[in-house]
């Protein structure tokens, strides 16, 4: 979306309930980052704006402002996953309590 500033809004919406990671995403949030990198490849470097969650469940929502988004972060963890494909490295994370796979 395009806010009244001129910025730019992109709203990712949750059918799931609210968790801490959506509602206060952090600075290194790879889905907004990945988000944010992919309007500057669109839009040029200066984007302005925010990304936010959408909780559809409980109305509520998580907003992270692009100017606070680490992409030098978000960057590490894209070719920490390269890198782990590429070595053919698919451990679970301890993150996940086993139910998921997380490269690297």
């Amino acid at each position: 979306d395009q806010m009244i500033d001129g910025g730019l809004r992109v709203i990712d919406y949750k059918t799931g309930y609210a968790s801490k990671a959506k509602l206060e995403p952090k600075a290194d949030d790879l889905q907004l980052g990945i988000y944010l990198m992919a309007l500057r490849s669109r839009f040029g470097a200066e984007v302005s704006g925010q990304g936010e969650y959408w909780m559809l469940a409980t109305g509520q929502r998580g907003v992270l402002p692009f100017a606070d988004i680490k992409e030098n972060k978000v960057r590490d963890s894209i070719d920490t996953a390269i890198r782990g494909i590429l070595a053919g490295q698919f451990e679970p994370n301890e993150k996940c309590g086993g139910d998921c796979t997380v490269l690297g």
